[in-house]
């Protein structure tokens, strides 16, 4: 079980990739849903079950001996917002994604 704590906002929030073994887990928008009612700051949490796919040829869940490794990629995507709507432009400001704990529990086969 993988589990990614961040602060989710109202404004000056950004996005993440996350990989786990080189393969794409997921994106995390820290950015509320709502927000422009939701004005706060929280810490939220994505919580994911991981189920690796053993590998014949190296021995290991992953390609390579690092079997646990986690890339986090912080992506801008002011790029995409539409130059006419400055609102959103303005909410994503300078990007931030603030993580505060990730955490890894494994659970052994019985």
């Amino acid at each position: 079980i993988i589990r990614i704590y961040y602060l989710a906002t109202y404004k000056n929030s950004g996005v993440i990739d996350v990989y786990i073994c080189d393969e794409y887990l997921t994106t995390i928008d820290s950015l509320w849903l709502d927000y422009e009612e939701h004005k706060s700051t929280n810490i939220e949490m994505f919580s994911y079950v991981f189920r690796p796919k053993y590998r014949k040829e190296t021995h290991h869940f992953c390609s390579n001996k690092d079997s646990g490794k986690i890339d986090i990629y912080h992506r801008s995507i002011l790029h995409t917002i539409d130059s006419t709507n400055n609102h959103l432009y303005e909410v994503r400001g300078n990007e931030k994604f603030k993580i505060t704990a990730i955490k890894i529990c494994t659970l052994e086969k019985s």
